[in-house]
């Protein structure tokens, strides 16, 4: 229960750093930023934004981010580098465990506090990701499988299902997470390194996970 990880959180939290990799936009990395900040466990967290190659006018107007949020550090790379490299530069700098985060993503309340508790139920447990929704309240993860109708593909569970849907609801085991909201145990990193840049955009994170 929420007051359950929010107990938890707050005798036993750890150090987390969020990397949010972004590409042409400005207005999402805000809303992404805003929404982290309208948490309680905002300010627990050391928050890193990476730009890859945007044009010089979202450059521009992710500098003037900088100023709003003081907090945040800012790392506005010249060229496009591709998902996993530019995750990899926040990752790198991270202290403490991390998580990557979509820039269209806005946290809803108690998200942190659930993420952790979560991860640190078991020793095991190394990656865990939240259910996401859509703007329109319908699911859009809810952990990965191999789709074997396209076995080229790792598909989302739950995909367009209700946001109350029950089993959605149920924490359990997946083969993957994605990398849209993913958090990673400081061990992990430490074993395995980063992303693998030698894959294309939304196989990363599912080798990352395997």
């Amino acid at each position: 229960s929420p007051e359950r990880f929010a107990a938890w959180y707050r005798n036993h939290r750890r150090k987390v750093t969020v990397v949010i990799p972004t590409y042409k936009t400005v207005e999402l990395v805000d809303k992404c930023l805003a929404s982290i900040f309208k948490q309680p466990s905002g300010r627990d967290l050391r928050l890193i934004v990476v730009d890859y190659g945007s044009p010089a006018n979202i450059q521009d107007g992710l500098k003037a981010l900088e100023k709003k949020y003081s907090e945040v550090e800012f790392v506005l790379n010249p060229t496009n580098q591709g998902f996993a490299k530019t995750c990899n530069t926040g990752l790198m700098m991270a202290n403490g465990d991390a998580i990557l985060l979509n820039n269209d993503t806005e946290v809803q309340d108690g998200w942190l506090e659930a993420l952790q508790y979560c991860a640190y139920s078991s020793e095991d447990i190394g990656i865990v990701g939240p259910k996401l929704l859509y703007p329109s309240g319908l699911i859009q993860f809810g952990g990965g499988f191999r789709n074997f109708n396209a076995p080229k593909w790792f598909d989302h569970s739950y995909r367009m299902r209700p946001s109350d849907y029950g089993p959605a609801n149920i924490a359990k085991d997946v083969l993957t997470v994605t990398g849209a909201c993913m958090y990673i145990k400081r061990e992990v990193i430490n074993k395995i390194g980063v992303l693998d840049p030698g894959y294309p955009m939304a196989f990363e994170d599912v080798d990352y996970c395997l």
